[in-house]
């Protein structure tokens, strides 16, 4: 099997490093690793939930084709997005208005499942004693579940996100709905974790840098000689708290998140889910940032 010497070194590294975070995930509290996973089988249940709540997903589509005469499904946007002949404007406006319908729904399932993968990519990155790749997952699920808000609000937002292709569309829409996806942020207490997660993960800045940052100067023979590093494992074994309430601050987006889901997406409308299964979790969080605030409430302040 062919060799990459220099990634087949950080693979290596990261083999050694899960069993270290592991350990010190659970010194911090036997709970967070089961806490962890907790968070993975939420969304999993929020999945579930809302493929069963969408009721017939087709069934906009349908009444659009009986509506307009056709048999092919596939047909139906390229009739309706065409001028309506004399007299068909109200079918014409009622076929399109259950074509966006059928794109919310099927847009919204699939940023909710995004982000469960999301989630779980962003835990492994941890556990490979990596901070800023997990932030940027994080960064992305804020934005997905303020998307889910949008389309559902308005679902016609859900065709023009579906239709962005290229660099321009796609920059476009952001420019388009990014004052609107902040407001939508704000009140659910994720738009400071949104502008944080973007900070550290998604541009180049120093704050972005700083974590995996080693800088050792000496002076030999009269010469300065300064040996700079960046390491892949952003982790540092004299301040394991500062990772520690990374991992704590993954935790919190989720909750959050979780507490808006069925306002974003109603089909996630399981009672068990929503009335207990995500108050105790955020009650687990909870209990996770106050053990922290006793044990380092400088950094917990910071």
């Amino acid at each position: 099997m062919p060799l990459i010497p220099r990634v087949d070194a950080l693979l290596a590294c990261d083999d050694e490093n899960i069993p270290k975070v592991r350990q010190l995930l659970d010194e911090f509290s036997h709970d967070l690793p089961e806490l962890l996973n907790q968070a993975c089988v939420l969304y999993e249940s929020a999945q579930h939930s809302f493929g069963q709540g969408i009721g017939d997903h087709f069934q906009d589509l349908m009444q659009a084709m009986n509506t307009l005469g056709l048999s092919d499904p596939g047909k139906v946007r390229d009739v309706v997005e065409k001028p309506p002949p004399p007299g068909q404007q109200q079918v014409y406006a009622a076929a399109n208005t259950g074509l966006d319908r059928l794109y919310s729904r099927e847009n919204r399932g699939i940023l909710v499942a995004r982000m469960g993968v999301q989630y779980a990519m962003a835990v492994a990155d941890l556990l490979r004693m990596r901070v800023t790749s997990p932030l940027s997952f994080l960064r992305v699920q804020c934005e997905s579940i303020a998307y889910c808000k949008l389309m559902r609000d308005t679902p016609s937002i859900a065709r023009e996100w579906r239709d962005a292709m290229t660099e321009d569309e796609e920059k476009a829409l952001y420019y388009k709905y990014q004052r609107h996806i902040k407001a939508i942020l704000w009140p659910w207490s994720l738009a400071e974790m949104y502008d944080r997660a973007s900070s550290w993960a998604m541009h180049c800045r120093f704050s972005g840098v700083s974590l995996g940052l080693r800088v050792q100067t000496t002076v030999e023979n009269n010469k300065i000689h300064q040996d700079i590093q960046v390491l892949a494992q952003e982790f540092d074994p004299d301040n394991p708290d500062v990772f520690i309430l990374a991992v704590l601050f993954l935790l919190r987006g989720q909750e959050r998140i979780f507490s808006r889901m069925n306002e974003a997406n109603p089909e996630v409308d399981d009672p068990i889910l929503l009335q207990q299964r995500i108050p105790a979790f955020r009650a687990r969080v909870d209990a996770m940032f106050e053990r922290m605030a006793r044990h380092r409430p400088d950094l917990v302040r910071r």
